[in-house]
Order: structure tokens, then C-alpha cells, then sequence
């Protein structure tokens, strides 16, 4: 699943954007923090783990008390990961 992104320069920043496919193959959501890395030549990407119960089930919307997304296995598998 390997594709080529074009970094971009954002202040002192520099960009690389997430392919749609790989976004959703991650189950990869806006907003959601992620931990960034180098090793040697290589930038690591990954989810965050979570820190408490509350990360566990991401962010949950209530409404009236009712969970409106209960997390799949795969997510919170992927947490733990």
C-alpha cells in the first residue's frame, strides 16, 4: 500500500499528507493525535495510546446519555498496539 506524498512547508513546519485508502485502512480520523518519531532514516507514525479509560473509546459523542459509537475490536486493538 505504499504510495509517494509531496511535503509542504507550513510556518516551520514541513507537512506530508495521509492517503485517503491508508487513512481508512487505519481507521484514521481528523483531529486524532498521533505520535510521530525518527529512527535512522525512517519517520514512524502511529496512533496514540491511550492514557486513560476515556481514550480508550476515542471521542464518543453522548447525546441524552446514549453512546452513539461503540469502538469495533479493531479499534481497540489498535490502541493497544
Amino acid at each position: 500500500m505504499a504510495t509517494t506524498v509531496k511535503l509542504q512547508k507550513i510556518g516551520n513546519s514541513i507537512r506530508a499528507t495521509i492517503p485517503k485508502e491508508i487513512a481508512e485502512a487505519l481507521s484514521l480520523k481528523p483531529g486524532e493525535e498521533m505520535v510521530v518519531d525518527a529512527v535512522d532514516d525512517t519517520v514512524l507514525l502511529r496512533k496514540r495510546r491511550a492514557k486513560k479509560l476515556s481514550d480508550l473509546y476515542g471521542t464518543l459523542k453522548k447525546r441524552e446519555g446514549e453512546v452513539e459509537h461503540w469502538p469495533t475490536p479493531e479499534e481497540i486493538k489498535s490502541i493497544w498496539e
